[in-house]
């Protein structure tokens, strides 16, 4: 335990890392909405509230995920309550795997 605190104490003193800043272009509307009717009744929001919410804050990457482009972030207090989506949109691609396939090579 000694170790870990000591570790601890270097990584706090360690100057902060540069950051930078991305804008993500985000379409709200047509076929890109499916859900936000439902997300804004969960949240017990009009549609208009949920968009404002969910552009009207800059997020902070935390840390990458180990599938490229899979960023962990914290939402906004109001959007923390919704649950993961189960299954995926069908115009929305799946992340390829860079696993080989389990027989090896071909």
């Amino acid at each position: 335990m000694a170790e870990a605190r000591r570790i601890e104490e270097q990584m706090v003193a360690l100057p902060p890392l540069p950051s930078r800043t991305f804008e993500i272009p985000v379409v709200y509307g047509g076929h890109y909405q499916e859900d936000l009717e439902q997300v804004a009744a969960f949240l017990k929001l009009t549609p208009d509230e949920v968009v404002e919410i969910h552009s009207g804050e800059e997020y902070l990457v935390y840390m990458n995920g180990f599938v490229g482009g899979t960023a962990f972030i914290k939402l906004p207090d109001k959007l923390a309550a919704l649950p993961r989506k189960k299954t995926l949109f069908p115009w929305c691609r799946p992340v390829r795997s860079c696993s080989p396939p389990a027989s090896g090579p071909s």
